[in-house]
């Protein structure tokens, strides 16, 4: 969870360790305590310094006392499913959203297509299933599109936003490509714009896949997601039209080199190269039976020495490069700075990423980081070449 000071526009890390968590804890310090996918965030009505948390990943909803410092559980038992009552004992699947009237909390519970509401103040907490799943006998993954009141025809298709405006709670019907809005007190569910083929148009008002929704007045914004737009709805007449951003320059972030998370480390044989000659690192990937490099995913790769500077000629791209074009078998040329000290010894490190997939159309796929360690001496030829296999029975010079 990011905090940002509108002030000072400062961002800090108000809960969460950075990785994920299948802990569930009851009470724990907010900044030590992992999360896992927390996907919306609301303030609670009755107490502002106490936040709701939709936490996708565990299907559960969260609370985090900002004053105390203390995040944990607060609805849901972990398990994937949809179950009403006590919210000690209520199931959720991949809860999404979060709105609330003042007295409840309202839940866009994804993968049950359904929307869930939570009681608020003092005394027992209960959840009931107020649209979707309860209509079409509570299965998990049931889904549907229905705009009516009678039972059985209030369906969704996996929602992911709500928001809440003068007592009626409106929807991201998401996969249904359409905006909803369901009244409390009547108990209706009716379509507020879309349909159910996906589109950008404004009149009629078309969306693809909207996933997250906010009011300023009597205008619904709407983050039509698929159509990288936000769009705006005018409850007032009914008018949906694309709001356009002017004067609004996207921030450039500082240029970093490629990441290598999970590599499997391997070693060179040491060779020796003269200052200002070239060192040519022959990689081959060793792809297993019915495998084959993805030819459209990034081959990102990285030349360093570690703990030493002034080694590598400046043509080699401090921030890594990509081959191109992705390739099993790859040639890397490094040149060597005419200052560097004759005699001297170093480790120079490659790192590479290939996205290795199964042969045929719908192949599953996997991204491999390697990392070489080679160990090398500034004295010799000109010209040197190091051969490099991801098999290290192979990795010879």
């Amino acid at each position: 969870i990011r905090a940002i000071d509108l002030k000072t526009e400062r961002v800090s890390t108000a809960s969460g360790t950075g990785s994920q968590t299948n802990a569930k804890p009851r009470a724990a310090e907010a900044k030590r305590t992992g999360l896992s996918s927390p996907w919306d965030i609301v303030q609670d009505p009755l107490t502002p310094h106490v936040l709701y948390i939709a936490m996708a990943g565990c299907h559960q909803i969260w609370h985090f006392d900002t004053k105390k410092d203390v995040i944990g559980v607060w609805a849901g038992t972990s398990a994937e499913n949809i179950a009403d009552g006590p919210i000690a004992r209520a199931d959720f699947a991949q809860p999404s959203g979060l709105a609330t009237d003042g007295r409840n909390l309202f839940v866009a519970d994804s993968e049950g297509s359904c929307i869930r509401e939570i009681s608020l103040g003092r005394g027992d907490h209960q959840v009931k299933t107020v649209v979707g799943a309860h209509d079409i006998a509570g299965v998990l993954f049931a889904f549907g599109d229905g705009d009516e009141s009678a039972v059985g025809t209030k369906k969704l298709q996996h929602c992911l936003g709500v928001a809440s405006f003068n007592g009626k709670i409106y929807i991201a019907d998401t996969y249904n490509n359409k905006i909803k809005v369901y009244d409390p007190k009547a108990g209706s569910l009716a379509l507020v714009a879309g349909t159910l083929k996906p589109g950008d148009s404004d009149s009629p008002a078309e969306f693809d896949e909207p996933g997250g929704l906010s009011f300023a007045g009597a205008n619904l914004y709407v983050a039509d997601t698929n159509n990288d737009a936000v769009r705006v709805i005018d409850l007032e007449n009914g008018k949906t039209r694309t709001l356009k951003l002017t004067g609004v320059k996207a921030p450039s972030p500082p240029a970093r080199p490629p990441v290598f998370p999970n590599p499997t480390v391997l070693s060179g044989n040491p060779v020796k190269i003269a200052p200002g000659g070239t060192l040519t690192l022959d990689v081959s990937i060793v792809l297993a039976e019915g495998t084959k490099v993805n030819q459209e995913a990034p081959m990102p790769y990285l030349i360093e020495t570690p703990g030493k500077t002034g080694i590598l000629d400046a043509s080699v791209p401090p921030l890594g490069a990509r081959v191109e074009p992705p390739s099993s078998h790859v040639q890397l040329t490094v040149p060597i700075d005419k200052g560097a000290p004759a005699g001297e010894t170093f480790t120079l490190k490659l790192s590479l990423s290939s996205y290795q997939c199964k042969e045929g159309v719908d192949g599953f796929c996997r991204v491999n980081d390697f990392v070489w360690n080679i160990p090398v001496t500034l004295s010799g030829d000109a010209a040197a070449t190091v051969n490099l296999s991801t098999n290290p029975k192979k990795t010879q010079n």
